[in-house]
C-alpha cells in the first residue's frame, strides 16, 4: 500500500473524537485532499472544516472546502477521453503540427529524437529485452517568446497519444502559484498545484526564480523545489515536470541542487526567432485574425524586425514582441478608420503603411544608411590626426580581409574592436569614437552604431551593492554600440583598497565576456595613466590590445580649428588680429604641458572672443553690416591679454608662416 493509500484508510476509520484533539491544520487538510482525490466530499468536509477552525484566515484550506462543496467528481482520475469539441488527434497529426510551426528547427529535430527513442524503448520492453527507464522531466531553456510554452503543451498531447500520459493537460505556474509567504504554507500551495496536473504536464516558467541567486537561507522557495521533487519520485508515472527560462540562470538553477541534477537531463534549447521567421509569424497572427497586410507595410515590418532582431539582448521578446506589434498596429487602424467618413470592408481588414510607421515611431526610424566611403571623407577632412586617419584605414584593411577569408571558408581571427585612445584632452578622440560607431554600423558589425559617452560617475555607485547594477545599466544603454568611458584610469586610482571603481571594471569585463560581440568599449585619457590602468589588471590588457595614439594640435591646426569656427558663424578676421592671433597659438603651444586643452582651448578662446567683439559693436553708434561679422585687433587682443599678457616673440613660423601685416 503506498503513502497515499494508507493516508485514506487512516481519513477514512479516525474517530471524529480523535479528529477534534488535532491541533495542526496541515495534516488535516493533507487527509481531505486525498479524500476529495477519491471522490469521499463529505468526509473531505469535515476535515477542511476542522483546518479552517484552527487556521481561520488560511485561502487554501478555504478554496478546498469550496471544492469539496461543489457537486462531487465522478472518479478520482482526471479523464484521459477527449472532449467532444475537440477529437483526439493521432501521433502523426500532433507530430505533423510540431513541424507546422515557424523556426525551431533544432526543437523538431530533437522531438523527432525522441519519439525515435521512446518508440524503441517501448519495443524491448514489449519484448521482454532489457529497456531503459524513460525519462520526461525536461528542461526548456532559452530567452522569451520563443514557442517553449507551445511546445510544451503540444509535449503533452503527443504524450497522451502514446500511452504515456492519461490526461496530457498543461498546467503552467510560475514561482507565485508555487510559494507562500508563511513557513509551512509552501508545500501545501504546491502540493495542490502538483495535484492539479497529475496525468499531465506541469510546466514551471522562470524555475530559477525558486532559488535566488545568493541562495538567500530562509526563501520558501527551496521549499516548493523539495516538494516537487519528492512528489516527481512519488508519482512517477503520472507527472511530467518541465521547467524553463534563460540559459545562463536554468544552468545555474540545475546545477545547485543534486536532486534536480538527477531528474532533469533532458535539455531542449530555444533560440531566437531569425528576422525572417518573425515576419512570418506576423503574417500569419494576420491572417488568422483575417486582415491583409499592404505590401509596402510589410515590407516596413520586414525592415523594423530585422532592426529590433540586430539590436536585440538577452530578454529580446521574439514572438511576444511580434503579437504586441500586431495589436497595436490594429489599434492604431481602429483609430485611422474612425476618422474617416465612409469605410469599406476592404477597408476594415487591410493594415496600411501608415498603421505600421505609426507603430514603430517611437523605437524604429528609417535612415539613410551611410557609405563607408562617405564616413572615411568625413574623418579625412578632420584636421590634424594624420597617425589615426591611419591607423582607422589600417583597421578597415584587416577587417575586409578578414571578411573575405571567412566568405571562401578559411581559417580567421576572433574579431576584437576594443580600443584604447591615449591621448590630452581636445585632440579629437570623442569625434573618432562617434565616427568609428558609424563605421562599424556600415560595416554591420553594430547594428546601431551608437556612442553612450561615460566617466567615472556614471558607472561607480556610492555604497556596497550599488555600482555594479549601475554600471550594467550603462553598458545596456550601450549595447550594439559603444561604449565610450572618458578618464577611464579614474576607475582605478592608486592606493584605495575599498574603492567601487574596481566593482565597475569587473562589471565591465564580465559583460564584455557574456556579451562579446554586442558592444565595443573604447577606454580613453592620458596615455601615462592609461598604461597603469591595463598594465595593473590582467583582464583589461588582454582584452585591449588595439592602441589609437592622439596627439596635440600643432599650432597651424590650432589656427585651422579656430577658422573652421570662424567659418561656421559667416565671421572673419582682419589681417592684424589674424597676425596676432597665430602668434598666441604659437606662444601656448610651445609652454603647453599634459593638460592642454587643443581643440578645446581654441574653442574657449573662439567663444570669448566673439563676446569680446559683441561688446565692442555694442557700443558703437552706428553699426554696419560688415561690423557685425569682423573680428579685429582689440577683440583678439582683449581676450589674449588676459590669457598671456605677454607680447609673442620673434620666432620661426612652425608649419605655416603668419601674414604680413
Amino acid at each position: 500500500m503506498d503513502k497515499k493509500e494508507e493516508l485514506f484508510k487512516i481519513a477514512m476509520e479516525c474517530p471524529s473524537s480523535v479528529l477534534k484533539e488535532v491541533d495542526d491544520a496541515t495534516p488535516l487538510y493533507q487527509a481531505g485532499r486525498v479524500l476529495l482525490e477519491k471522490g469521499k466530499n463529505e468526509k473531505a468536509k469535515v476535515y477542511f472544516k476542522l483546518a479552517l477552525k484552527l487556521e481561520p484566515d488560511e485561502k487554501l484550506f478555504k478554496e478546498a472546502l469550496e471544492e469539496a462543496e461543489a457537486e462531487p467528481k465522478k472518479t478520482s482520475e482526471p479523464s484521459a477521453t477527449p472532449s467532444k469539441s475537440e477529437p483526439a488527434k493521432s501521433l502523426d497529426e500532433l507530430l505533423a503540427e510540431v513541424n507546422k510551426l515557424v523556426g525551431l528547427n533544432n526543437i523538431k529535430t530533437d522531438i523527432d529524437n525522441l519519439m525515435k527513442f521512446i518508440r524503441i524503448e517501448k519495443m524491448r520492453k514489449e519484448r521482454g529485452l532489457s529497456s531503459n527507464p524513460i525519462s520526461l522531466h525536461s528542461v526548456f531553456q532559452g530567452p522569451p517568446g520563443t514557442g517553449k510554452t507551445t511546445v510544451a503543451r503540444l509535449l503533452g498531447k503527443i504524450y497522451q497519444s502514446m500511452g504515456l500520459l492519461k490526461s496530457g493537460h498543461v498546467v503552467e505556474v510560475d514561482r507565485s502559484g508555487l510559494v507562500a509567504e508563511y513557513i509551512g504554507q509552501t508545500a501545501l500551495k504546491t502540493n495542490k498545484i502538483i495535484d492539479s496536473a497529475l496525468d499531465g504536464i506541469l510546466f514551471i516558467d522562470e524555475a530559477y526564480a525558486l532559488i535566488p541567486e545568493g541562495g538567500k537561507g530562509n526563501d520558501f522557495g527551496q521549499e516548493a523545489v523539495d516538494t516537487i521533487l519528492k512528489r516527481m519520485e512519488d508519482s512517477r508515472d503520472r507527472l511530467i515536470v518541465i521547467v524553463a527560462g534563460y540559459p545562463s540562470e536554468m544552468n545555474r538553477f540545475i546545477l545547485s541542487n543534486p536532486g534536480l541534477q538527477h531528474r532533469f537531463n533532458r535539455y531542449f534549447t530555444f533560440n531566437d526567432y531569425q528576422p525572417e521567421e518573425l515576419l512570418e509569424i506576423f503574417r500569419r497572427i494576420a491572417e488568422s485574425a483575417n486582415f491583409k497586410i499592404a505590401p509596402d507595410a510589410m515590407e516596413k515590418v520586414s525592415k523594423y524586425l530585422n532592426y529590433v532582431y540586430q539590436s536585440r539582448t538577452d530578454t529580446f521578446g521574439n514572438a511576444r514582441l511580434v503579437r504586441n506589434l500586431f495589436e497595436e498596429v490594429v489599434q492604431l487602424q481602429s483609430a485611422r478608420l474612425a476618422e474617416m467618413e465612409h469605410i469599406s470592408d476592404e477597408d476594415l481588414c487591410t493594415i496600411t503603411l501608415e498603421d505600421i510607421n505609426r507603430a514603430v515611431a517611437d523605437e524604429y526610424k528609417e535612415e539613410i544608411t551611410e557609405s563607408l566611403d562617405e564616413i572615411m571623407a568625413e574623418l579625412n577632412g578632420l584636421i590634424g590626426l594624420d597617425n589615426i586617419k591611419n591607423d582607422v584605414e589600417q583597421l578597415l584593411n584587416y577587417i575586409r580581409v578578414e571578411k573575405m577569408r571567412a566568405e571562401q571558408g578559411l581559417t580567421t581571427q576572433s574579431l576584437s574592436l576594443h580600443a584604447v585612445f591615449q591621448g590630452p584632452p581636445g585632440t579629437g578622440k570623442t569625434t573618432v569614437a562617434r565616427l568609428m560607431g558609424r563605421i562599424y554600423k556600415s560595416l554591420g558589425l553594430l547594428p546601431k552604431g551608437h556612442v553612450v559617452e561615460v566617466s567615472r560617475n556614471d558607472l561607480v555607485g556610492e555604497y556596497i551593492g550599488h555600482t555594479g547594477p549601475k554600471t550594467d545599466q550603462v553598458i545596456d544603454s550601450a549595447m550594439h554600440g559603444i561604449l565610450f568611458i572618458d578618464e577611464a584610469y579614474s576607475l582605478n586610482p592608486g592606493g584605495q583598497g575599498n574603492d567601487f571603481g574596481r566593482e565597475a571594471i569587473e562589471t565591465l569585463l564580465k559583460r564584455m565576456e557574456d556579451d562579446r560581440d554586442k558592444f565595443v568599449v573604447i577606454l580613453a585619457g592620458y596615455p601615462d595613466e592609461m598604461k597603469d590602468l591595463i598594465e595593473t589588471n590582467p583582464g583589461l590588457k588582454s582584452r585591449f590590445n588595439r592602441y589609437f595614439n592622439f596627439v596635440d594640435y600643432k599650432p597651424d591646426e590650432l589656427m585651422d580649428i579656430f577658422e573652421g569656427f570662424l567659418k561656421k558663424r559667416s565671421m572673419k578676421l582682419d589681417p592684424a588680429a589674424e597676425k596676432r592671433l597665430i602668434g598666441h597659438f604659437i606662444d601656448v603651444w610651445e609652454s603647453r604641458d599634459k593638460h592642454f586643452g587643443n581643440g578645446r582651448f581654441a574653442r574657449n578662446l573662439f567663444e570669448k572672443i566673439i563676446q569680446a567683439q559683441s561688446d565692442r559693436v555694442a557700443k558703437m553708434t552706428q553699426i554696419l553690416p560688415e561690423d557685425l561679422c569682423l573680428i579685429n585687433m582689440e577683440d583678439v587682443e582683449c581676450v589674449i591679454s588676459t590669457v598671456q599678457p605677454d607680447q609673442p616673440k620673434q620666432r620661426p613660423t612652425i608649419g605655416f608662416k603668419p601674414p604680413e601685416g
